[in-house]
């Protein structure tokens, strides 16, 4: 789900995120805080951070069960320093319980599924 500032809907989400930060995070299973993203020199060669003229960037991972399976990420375009560590962990709380959540739908829409529900 992506919000503009507004509240209003984001018309391309996929389009409006860093993919090379997300899909590192997702990879790594390792979360990202970044208060100045134009100027971190973890992303000098990303063409994303610049073209969205990214400030501050806080992805973290999806993890239940050793497994990744996806992650939360949040931007901010205008602010240097939006996000710190106190947002990194309030975030990587609610990740924890929503992969946890993520991963009993699946099982018991597996068990549906072999029980022919």
């Amino acid at each position: 789900m992506a919000r503009n500032f507004e509240g209003g809907p984001v018309d391309r989400p996929e389009a409006e995120i860093s993919r090379s930060i997300s899909s590192e995070v997702i990879g790594t299973g390792r979360p990202v805080l970044s208060t100045s993203a134009l100027t971190d020199d973890r992303f000098v060669e990303s063409k994303s951070v610049r073209d969205l003229h990214l400030q501050s960037i806080l992805c973290v991972p999806l993890v239940a069960h050793d497994e990744v399976l996806g992650a939360i990420y949040l931007d901010n375009r205008m602010r240097k320093h939006a996000f710190g560590e106190e947002d990194l962990r309030v975030l990587q709380t609610f990740s924890a319980q929503a992969a946890i959540a993520i991963s009993n739908a699946r099982l018991g829409e597996e068990i549906r599924r072999r029980n022919g529900s």
